[in-house]
């Protein structure tokens, strides 16, 4: 639709994006007994009015749920899901494959119980194409609370093997099985094929399943790029990706344990994680830190870089969410929220990993420092390498540390938080910290 459209009473001026705040809002709802007879009309004189079936398909989505009240999908409200999808495939076809547009309807998708696997299996063949429209799915849905029924979700999507969102692949997909894997998408295979058979490669050559677990901002790209390319494998996540709740999603892990794989995220030490990679037979996880001060810091500056643009969704993977006032503060306020929410949470989440790595349990721990591979990036891959019994060894001459702007790397610094933060900021984190003296003299950091 361009130009001006009057429905209902109501004047709908400019094309369907400047529109979708409206047609998501409380306020439609309300509006609907008005408006679908109008939309019908509409609709009736013009199938490819895209407003009108972006409306209908708000319609027909809430008529499914009002039906799904008692929590058992009944066949009206099926038959309400299957045409709100059909309108909102339409929606996204005549609209180009906007990515704003397709966002917008793959979170409405994942609140209609009739439909949530039918949207997460669309939204994961639209996710082939463009990495970031999956990821905002995923965000939205955490950021509801839905994260038990996105992990139920994706992990009988795997099990089914229909579909499988390209977010299970990192972008950083570099070497000889990166390259599998595309020539097998290229000969037309799906993804989960080719992702198989260069997993499946990198298995036969003795490649285990290198588990890497990293605190935010402490060098993961690098350490995935580094790792993927040293042992020619695939990466893999196998969580959904939130902060510092981060749910495991147990078939991704089976897939992962296989071996040939790398995985590199931020999986906290819940007891259902440890489960989950127990129940798995994952034998080894790496660990690696950085002082939660200097990480603060630095999250500080990756979401003020992060609030608009493409990726202005990470802001809902952490607990709790980056609220939308965020971009109205002073900087100093920024900050000071950074330092209230980030930074308790990076701590415990280190101590929660430390209680793991002292206690004897079948999962054996290796904690690695961002501080020391700053200075010998070599030395720390090769700890890694060496811990999962590869004979591979790496020369400085090997690795190329990332330079500022590549990668979220910024400046990599280990002191700056001493100039960032007041005096009473830095007195109340070190009283956190010094709660856990033995953790932080183990790792060298000051309270």
């Amino acid at each position: 639709m361009a130009g001006e459209q009057i429905l209902a009473g109501i004047e709908f001026e400019g094309d369907v994006k400047q529109n979708l705040d409206f047609v998501f809002s409380d306020a439609f709802i309300e509006k609907i007994p008005d408006i679908q007879s109008d939309v019908a009309a509409r609709l009736s004189e013009n199938s490819d009015d895209i407003l009108c079936r972006l409306m209908r398909g708000r319609i027909m989505g809430c008529l499914s749920r009002s039906l799904n009240q008692q929590g058992c999908p009944t066949p009206e409200a099926v038959d309400a899901g299957a045409k709100c999808l059909a309108d909102y495939k339409a929606v996204l076809h005549l609209t180009g494959e906007d990515l704003q547009v397709a966002q917008n309807l793959a979170c409405d998708l994942a609140e209609i119980p009739a439909l949530a696997k039918e949207g997460l299996t669309w939204v994961g063949k639209f996710g082939s194409k463009n990495y970031d429209t999956y990821k905002f799915f995923d965000a939205s849905m955490q950021a509801m609370g839905k994260q038990e029924q996105l992990v139920s979700l994706l992990d009988q999507n795997i099990r089914d093997a229909a579909a499988l969102p390209f977010g299970i692949l990192k972008q950083s997909q570099v070497g000889d099985a990166a390259l599998y894997l595309r020539q097998g998408v290229e000969q037309g295979k799906t993804i989960f094929q080719a992702l198989l058979e260069a997993q499946q490669a990198a298995i036969d050559r003795g490649v285990p399943p290198v588990l890497v677990n990293t605190l935010p901002k402490s060098g993961t790209l690098f350490l995935v790029g580094a790792l993927t390319k040293a042992f020619s494998a695939v990466s893999l996540m196998l969580s959904l990706g939130g902060f510092p709740r981060n749910y495991a999603v147990a078939e991704f892990v089976k897939l992962f344990a296989r071996g040939g794989a790398v995985s590199v995220g931020h999986l906290d030490a819940h007891p259902d994680n440890l489960k989950i990679l127990k129940d798995c037979g994952i034998k080894k996880i790496v660990i690696h830190v950085r002082d939660p001060r200097q990480t603060t810091v630095s999250w500080f500056h990756h979401i003020q870089n992060n609030m608009t643009g493409p990726e202005y969704y990470t802001r809902l993977f952490v607990q709790p969410p980056i609220p939308d006032s965020y971009n109205g503060m002073q900087q100093d306020e920024r900050l000071a929220w950074c330092q209230e929410t980030f930074f308790p949470n990076a701590f415990r989440w280190i101590e929660s990993w430390w209680k793991v790595g002292c206690e004897q349990t079948d999962l054996e721990v290796l904690f690695t420092q961002q501080e020391k591979m700053r200075l010998d990036s070599a030395a720390t891959l090769n700890e890694i390498l060496s811990f999962f019994g590869s004979g591979i060894r790496l020369s400085s001459d090997d690795v190329r540390p990332p330079k500022p702007g590549e990668g979220h790397f910024r400046k990599g610094r280990t002191d700056e938080w001493r100039e960032v933060f007041t005096s009473s900021q830095q007195e109340e984190m070190g009283r956190l910290m010094a709660g856990n003296a033995e953790l932080c003299a183990a790792f060298g950091w000051d309270i």
